[in-house]
């Protein structure tokens, strides 16, 4: 699988002083006396504070589709089976390996 920065990360709306909105996704919260890495910033007249949440939640996601993908692997046939294909292709798809 990828390797991707690990989480969990958070987000946070910049200060109000600025000339646009802006939502910051980071590896740590800014009161945090830790460098944050920039995972991403979200930009624009009308940022959504909903965008930044499902990106922060990324890390998670990630991993609880690992697991479920684990806990699928044992059914053989069926809708469980099919529901295993579709999250491999997906975790195939986040991990890069795979042409879209």
């Amino acid at each position: 699988m990828s390797k991707h920065t690990s989480g969990p990360w958070t987000w946070y709306k910049l200060p109000a002083d600025r000339d646009a909105e802006e939502r910051m996704v980071l590896t740590a919260s800014p009161k945090v006396k830790a460098t944050p890495i920039l995972i991403a910033g979200i930009f624009g007249s009308m940022p959504s504070d909903a965008d930044a949440r499902l990106i922060a939640m990324a890390p998670e996601m990630f991993s609880y589709l690992k697991s479920l993908l684990d806990s699928l692997g044992c059914i053989e046939g069926g809708v469980a089976a099919e529901e295993r294909q579709n999250i491999l292709n997906l975790l195939t798809k986040i991990a890069g390996t795979k042409d879209e």
